[in-house]
């Protein structure tokens, strides 16, 4: 008997479908298929490619990953600068680029490539709430609708903005004080941080040829000017590991033992006279953290570094340090501390190691009573006998304290106003310290970590002046003679401020549908500050809202890690000039494996 049914009404077997019927379907489930695409793209979320390192590191442009021979620190540069941006062929190349943590001069010539970072932007965000600061956004570019730009929401509507010594300043009335804009969430301030020296990945060659390192154990001698008085002292703590550690002995003793960070940054020359075998330079002094980043930092002259094209040239005051604690054991009235410097004031963290009690002081140098002044208390685990994890930051008038990843509470907020004296000053070049008393302390995993410096720059004319008449303040104006004066706090300020003392730019009141964008990588980006004005708007830094896209959210796909051939893959595919002619250069290899931990949401 057959198994097929029977038609019901006439009792006749069903005919099988035709052939064309089966076409037809197939082909309106692919044209659904395309609708739906089509409507999730227009609505729900649409993937876009980083073109460019405007907001590195937060988002990488085309870029190469490099590793430093000599101290062992994986870092990422931009690599957009090789291609025309009107023909997609290749132009120069890159040849050599700056470690940001030795300053070693690396060739990367024949380092692979890659494509930039792969997000997620949702499109529906906006419809059901507003644009927050500190959002990454995408929007059409004022200057033409038709290309995409991302960077990152400072302003918000009928805001006047103020950039002032990299810090962004808010207000919506000349009647108002300034505010400093500040990440809601620490947290997220702690993902677009840069670091600045790991003490885990250290200039060994150097050391082992003499050079001092950069942690050391310090003590101050009073009257003493230079360094506010700090010279380096043998007794106390003691480098172990190699330097990666350093040990305290203290248990018996109670005298407080200072671990200090120096900023003493080899040059490319030092790593020169190393290689070819010529005295290093004797007793080389600490200088003042500046805004360097290693991202631009590359060349395309064979014979010179990236540091020599585009040096470093501001004050970076806005500091975190993070590191190991191991407490093994503990006198009478054991203590930790834990100190940033930035400019005329100290911020320390006291922790009382029998208790766990944490109390955050204030030294203000400007003031006539430099005594320390209490500001919160808190509570945590922190007492001998264990080991923990601590990290204290002081970015944008804030102070935070986090002890095993964990931000601590404290009774009284944290956050200050800026100093009556903003410029550097002598301890600024070693500004960072740990000291304990009464204790037995190892420290391990030493990291300095920078705010981003958001520079004051602003779109001019060719005598140099604003040509914006709505834009207020000199700026910066990117003085490249502040680096070779780094050494000198004093005479670095001086010259920072000889044009006037107004060195912050202030923008016009943003309209109530208007918004002010920039990027992380502040010197690399083109955003409200300099852009051009063909379209003749009333603000040219203004983002309209009918402008908006989206929030970016999710990195899908950042590039591949490729292996085999010695870890550089196979090459698929050439890069061409710009006559067209195949070179030697790959633009893809395979095989390759994902980066599955760099697949993140966006912060």
């Amino acid at each position: 008997m057959s198994s097929r049914k029977k038609n019901t009404k006439s009792g006749e077997e069903k005919p099988a479908l035709k052939h064309e019927d089966s076409i037809r379907e197939t082909f309106d489930q692919i044209v659904f298929a395309f609708v739906l695409a089509f409507l999730f793209r227009a609505f729900a979320a649409e993937a876009f490619i980083i073109p460019t390192g405007s907001m590195a590191p937060t988002l990488l442009g085309r870029n190469k990953d490099v590793y430093c021979p000599q101290c062992d620190f994986d870092f990422t540069i931009g690599a957009s600068d090789e291609i025309n941006g009107d023909t997609g062929r290749l132009g120069k190349r890159i040849h050599r680029a700056t470690c940001p943590n030795c300053r070693y001069d690396i060739d990367v010539l024949n380092d692979n490539v890659y494509n930039g970072d792969r997000i997620l932007v949702t499109k529906f965000s906006y419809e059901f709430a507003s644009p927050e600061r500190f959002d990454v956004i995408v929007f059409k570019y004022p200057e033409s609708p038709s290309v995409s730009y991302i960077k990152r929401l400072i302003g918000l509507p009928d805001e006047q903005i103020k950039i002032e010594q990299g810090d962004v300043y808010f207000r919506k009335s000349d009647q108002q004080p300034w505010a400093i804009a500040r990440k809601r969430d620490p947290g997220k301030q702690q993902d677009i941080q840069l670091t600045f020296y790991d003490n885990n990945h250290r200039e060994t060659p150097l050391h082992n040829a003499g050079w001092p390192r950069r942690w050391t154990g310090m003590e101050q001698i009073p009257g003493k000017q230079e360094l506010d008085g700090w010279i380096e002292t043998k007794a106390g703590w003691q480098a172990i590991e190699e330097g990666s550690a350093y040990q305290l002995d203290g248990a018996n003793s109670n005298e407080t033992n200072w671990l200090r960070y120096r900023n003493i940054v080899p040059s490319a020359r030092d790593w020169n006279d190393l290689e070819e075998g010529r005295p290093l330079v004797e007793n080389p002094v600490p200088e003042l953290l500046l805004d360097f980043c290693s991202y631009n930092t590359t060349s395309t002259d064979a014979a010179h570094a990236g540091s020599i094209q585009d040096p470093a040239r501001y004050w970076v005051g806005d500091l975190t340090l993070s590191f190991h604690a191991d407490l093994r054991q503990g006198g009478d009235s054991p203590e930790l501390l834990v100190e940033l410097n930035e400019g005329v004031r100290q911020y320390r963290s006291r922790f009382d190691l029998q208790t766990g009690q944490v109390q955050i002081f204030m030294i203000d140098h400007f003031l006539a009573d430099q005594e320390e002044r209490l500001l919160a208390t808190a509570e945590t685990s922190v007492v001998m006998g264990d080991e923990y994890d601590i990290r204290f930051a002081n970015v944008d008038n804030r102070l935070c304290l986090w002890v095993d990843d964990s931000l601590i509470s404290f009774d009284e907020e944290l956050i200050y106003d800026s100093p009556g004296f903003p410029g550097p000053r002598e301890r600024d070049r070693v500004p960072v310290g740990i000291a304990a008393r009464g204790t037995d302390l190892t420290v391990s995993n030493l990291l300095l970590q920078r705010d981003i410096y958001y520079r004051a720059e602003i779109y001019r004319t060719n005598r140099g002046t604003p040509e914006d008449p709505t834009i207020s303040g000199i700026g910066e104006m990117d003085l490249t003679d502040l680096y070779t004066h780094r050494t000198d706090p004093e005479t670095w300020w001086k010259l920072y401020i000889h044009r006037n003392e107004d060195h912050s730019i202030t923008f016009a009141q943003l309209s109530e549908d208007e918004y002010f964008v920039m990027g992380d990588n502040s010197p690399r980006s083109k955003d409200s500050r300099l852009w051009e004005n063909n379209r003749g708007a009333l603000h040219r830094h203004a983002v309209n809202e009918s402008a908006l896209v989206g929030k970016a959210f999710f990195i899908f796909w950042p590039h591949g890690i490729p292996f085999g051939n010695n870890g550089k893959g196979y090459p698929i595919r050439y890069h061409r000039d710009n006559l067209n002619n195949k070179t030697d250069y790959p633009t893809y290899t395979l095989p390759f494996y994902p980066q599955i931990d760099k697949m993140k949401r966006i912060r």
